[in-house]
């Protein structure tokens, strides 16, 4: 039952692809040395509990981020896998050290335009409860 929830999950997603070839954007090959800010749905719920919360990731190119948290001003850090899989559509898994827990998530990027889009977060262990959860919300390439 614990990868029912990731396959559901990866199914809906994958049911998007075909979609995204109408999308006239590009995500970049790469993020290293970019910076996203995100704005989490700010619908609240069990399982959005970072509803409303603003955030920017700025992404090195050995494979480490830090994620500040604009809304509540704190900072974290962690490390990433950013790939393609589309040029629309694009992911990344990471590892992001929370209040002295470990949560591991994927975030599903699907441009509008060049320069921003849609997500899909989706964590598969977390220092926030629920441990897995999912939440979606809009995000912008920081220039």
């Amino acid at each position: 039952m614990k990868n029912l929830g990731k396959y559901l999950f990866s199914c809906s997603f994958f049911i998007m692809l075909p979609f995204s070839s109408y999308a006239n954007c590009k995500l970049p090959d790469t993020l290293a040395n970019k910076s996203i800010i995100s704005r989490v749905s700010p619908l609240f719920t069990k399982e959005n509990p970072l509803a409303g919360e603003l955030m920017k990731l700025s992404f090195n190119k050995d494979g480490t981020y830090i994620n500040n948290y604009l809304t509540s001003e704190k900072k974290y850090s962690g490390k990433y896998i950013y790939k393609k899989v589309t040029e629309s559509v694009a992911f990344y898994s990471a590892e992001e050290e929370f209040e002295n827990k470990i949560t591991k998530y994927e975030v599903w990027l699907h441009c509008t335009n060049n320069v921003s889009g849609k997500y899909v977060y989706r964590q598969e262990e977390g220092a926030i409860a629920p441990q897995v959860r999912s939440n979606v919300g809009e995000y912008f390439f920081d220039k």
